[in-house]
């Protein structure tokens, strides 16, 4: 194989400015399948279920075959105050007697992530066994005690990206708008709640309970109710972010049983606040509380149409995708605080479905970067170069301050790390 020449002025600057091109060019699309079908994903769950630290970040691959399952985990972590990268390879052999130990005594065993690679690998062997709900909520439990401060730092962040507030109190500044409009967007809804769910929902709106059935309610949102609905979605956001900070002090099992009452509420409302994320009237609040809150991101620069004559028009095409709006992007928000239970239960539905009597088999590759370093940054001549290789020999100033921007935003994928 012939050898080139970096563009940039090392291959890992290459690798690092690719790979945030990438992931830049699949973000949105994947965020679509993922979240709006329940495709029942091994890896996606697997990989949701392993990023619970707010420091490590995880990655999944492999096979299923008719007798096997076969991962490779692929992790990255930074230690300051060295100067050298070293990687960490460990077998995983999953033990269900010991996963369901885990389960039973989660709220006496110390918040190591250390472990958790081989603790998830147990559990699933414990479940594979005997799914049943007790071992189910003991999982969902576990998982929001050991994610809780990444649940946290997401809502934190989003305060500053929104402004410090939620989309939904955005919402409640522009109620008398939304209400004009609810010709558009009045309906009924149907809800399964769990006892916990019905509770919190019965404080703000009341079921139509010629319509409800079992935990199954038909909720009416319209001009009268929409006020309500925004109202006890605050009322989730604020006690979320307050409980997800207090998970380790005081009664630890009390308080993370308030934690998962709540996301599992906020997860089975999914309908209702997807539709409010959706109203016309929001989406200029959302944009323009982004414009001035939000970090610069894929699509933010890119507003005008592209000039069927101009060379770098396909770039512009793919890298501003329509979803990647306002709107979209608090969706996906909110989304991310109830990955961590809808991934548990999806495993304790399907295990029977994803393993049968397969034996799974898995390895863990961490990578240790001692060096403690900045990320890796380009200069306006780094990306000029790397411009021209992709696309013209003249890039547009707009399109160099758009790649800027993903670099400055993204990370590299734990397996491109591995290359």
């Amino acid at each position: 194989m012939p050898k080139h020449d970096p563009i940039l002025e090392s291959y890992e600057h290459d690798l690092a400015l690719f790979t945030s091109l990438f992931c830049a060019l699949t973000t949105t699309i994947l965020w679509q399948y993922r979240y709006q079908h329940d495709n029942g994903d091994w890896q996606n769950i697997l990989s949701i279920l392993l990023n619970v630290d707010t420091s490590v970040f995880y990655s999944v691959t492999g096979t299923i075959s008719f007798d096997a399952i076969r991962c490779i985990i692929h992790s990255k972590s930074t230690r300051m105050n060295s100067q050298h990268t070293r990687t960490c390879y460990q077998q995983i052999v999953p033990n269900g007697r010991t996963g369901a130990r885990l389960l039973q005594q989660w709220a006496t065993t110390p918040r190591s992530l250390n472990s958790h690679v081989q603790d998830i690998f147990n559990i699933i062997d414990c479940l594979r066994g005997d799914p049943d709900d007790l071992k189910q909520d003991q999982l969902v439990q576990l998982m929001h005690y050991r994610a809780a401060p990444k649940i946290h730092q997401i809502i934190m962040e989003m305060k500053e990206f929104w402004g410090e507030e939620s989309p939904f109190a955005i919402a409640q500044r522009h109620l008398s708008v939304i209400k004009k409009e609810s010709a558009w967007w009045e309906r009924s809804i149907q809800l399964t709640l769990d006892m916990g769910g019905q509770i919190i929902v019965r404080k703000f709106v009341e079921a139509d309970e010629s319509e409800s059935e079992g935990e199954r309610f038909t909720y009416h949102v319209n001009a009268s109710t929409i006020s309500n609905w925004i109202d006890c979605h605050i009322f989730l956001w604020e006690h979320l972010e307050e409980v997800s900070r207090t998970t380790s002090t005081g009664d630890v099992e009390v308080v993370v049983e308030v934690l998962t009452v709540l996301v599992s509420c906020l997860h089975q409302l999914r309908p209702i606040w997807v539709l409010i994320l959706l109203l016309l009237a929001l989406r200029r609040p959302l944009a323009a509380a982004e414009k001035t809150n939000g970090w610069a991101r894929v699509g933010q620069l890119f507003t005008r149409k592209p000039d069927a004559t101009d060379k770098t028009a396909t770039l512009n095409e793919v890298l501003n995708p329509k979803r990647n709006e306002s709107y979209i992007q608090a969706i996906q928000h909110v989304s991310t605080i109830t990955r961590w239970y809808a991934a548990a239960i999806s495993l304790g539905n399907c295990i029977a479905q994803f393993l049968d009597t397969k034996l799974v088999k898995a390895e863990w590759h961490h990578v240790v970067d001692e060096g403690g370093e900045s990320a890796t940054t380009f200069t306006a001549e780094g990306v000029i170069a790397v411009l021209r290789v992709l696309m013209s020999n003249k890039p547009k100033v707009e399109n160099l301050q758009y790649v800027q921007n993903v670099a400055r935003i993204a990370r590299i994928h734990v397996k491109a790390g591995h290359l």
